[in-house]
């Protein structure tokens, strides 16, 4: 041990465990039947930085498949504060991919 303390990366979102509909998942490309959509988005959080919006259904994290909430944390614990990490999301039916840099929790501003 190093003595040093895990730090869990931060996002800024409200968000809980939502089905995605089944053409809207064969549209994209998507195996995974359920994915996180966002309900709220905090000022000046990374996700908000990234441009991530109400409505948008978070699919994919760092590579990692996201199919429910408590997907977040266990992803966010990993070595991603403040690293740039991919993440694909849905928005309105189509796929995107956007980069993020999730933070520590009560970061100065965030």
């Amino acid at each position: 041990m190093t003595g040093k303390t895990a730090q869990r990366g931060y996002l800024g979102v409200i968000a809980n465990t939502v089905a995605i509909p089944e053409e809207i998942a064969e549209q994209a490309g998507l195996e995974q039947e359920t994915g996180v959509m966002i309900f709220s988005v905090e000022a000046n959080s990374p996700t908000r930085k990234a441009g991530l919006a109400m409505g948008d259904v978070l699919v994919k994290f760092n590579g990692k498949p996201v199919t429910e909430f408590y997907d977040l944390p266990r992803l966010l614990a990993e070595d991603v504060v403040d690293k740039p990490v991919k993440a694909v999301i849905i928005r309105r039916e189509a796929l995107l991919e956007v980069t993020l840099v999730p933070t520590t929790h009560g970061g100065e501003g965030d």
